[in-house]
């Protein structure tokens, strides 16, 4: 049986005959400590992660941790036992970085080892492969400051009027802001380009899918910064941008890691100045700073 979250990013796969199971999710809230090598750092988090899964059981014993290779990745790999009421469960827990975050895929099997189901064991765990969660990253918050530990970036609601909507349909956004009234939003998008793709020619092909897709005039990109690093900007005025309603459409991006980071803020035609303030102070807001975890 497989159960998936996408929204989460988690997925579990369950053999109810023999109760095991084996279970990948991305870890929240977890963050690299400055001044630290990469090899200190993957074990500080490691050690952070088990810690936190070993706090659900009792008689929590373990083996000394190893390197194993999953898939294209190397992951810290630890084996043990521990208790839940009655039963004896024999695990094996791995903790790997990608795509800007901490996984950990955690093994258990009732009152066998682990190694009795190669299935999952062995088939299963070579089989993974990561991506982002689907659904709205989580953000720290702290006042009007909203932080992607994940992505190494935060930014600032521009006064009281604006709020964190649902996110109900559209794509996929990291972040979404709206103005009270909906005459002004801003998106947060982490992007993936094609492999080898420059940032100029991933541009160059956001503003083509503007025009092919809304009818406005192909915008041309210009160089400006975003948080004071390097970034193309494109411009344009359509029918129906937001909501149905005419609106001017301002679309920043600029290279975070492998990915691309994409900031658009979208004022309706008929929106007041008030509006058109609040999304420069919010691009100026934004900032930057070391991620959790890199590819």
């Amino acid at each position: 049986m497989i159960h998936v979250a996408s929204e989460l990013g988690a997925v579990e796969i369950c053999d109810l005959t023999d109760e095991a199971n084996l279970v990948v999710r991305p870890v929240s809230g977890l963050r690299a400590t400055e001044g630290l090598s990469a090899a200190a750092q993957a074990e500080r988090l490691a050690d952070l992660v088990e810690r936190e899964w070993a706090a659900r059981y009792e008689d929590v014993k373990t083996e000394t941790p190893r390197t194993e290779k999953i898939g294209d990745r190397e992951a810290r790999a630890v084996d043990g036992t521990a208790r839940l009421g009655c039963t004896t469960l024999f695990f094996r827990n791995l903790v790997l970085a990608g795509e800007g975050f901490v996984w950990q895929a955690s093994l258990a099997v009732a009152d066998r080892a682990v190694s009795e189901k190669p299935m999952l064991a062995q088939t299963a765990l070579q089989s993974i492969r990561l991506a982002p969660p689907e659904g709205q990253l989580p953000f720290l918050v702290s006042g009007d400051t909203l932080r992607s530990p994940h992505y190494g970036f935060e930014i600032r609601l521009p006064g009281p009027r604006w709020k964190v909507p649902e996110h109900l349909e559209g794509p996929v956004t990291a972040l979404e802001l709206a103005r009270d009234d909906q005459a002004a939003v801003a998106i947060l998008r982490i992007l993936k380009p094609k492999p080898g793709q420059s940032l100029e020619e991933f541009v160059a092909d956001q503003a083509q899918q503007a025009a092919d897709s809304l009818g406005v005039t192909r915008p041309q990109p210009t160089a400006v910064t975003l948080g004071d690093r390097p970034a193309l900007q494109i411009v344009y005025e359509g029918k129906k941008i937001l909501s149905g309603r005419p609106a001017r459409c301002t679309a920043v991006y600029t290279q975070v890691d492998v990915r691309i980071l994409a900031l658009v803020l979208v004022a309706a035609s008929d929106a007041d100045a008030a509006a058109g303030q609040d999304l420069e102070r919010l691009r100026e807001s934004l900032k930057f700073s070391k991620p959790a975890m890199s590819n």
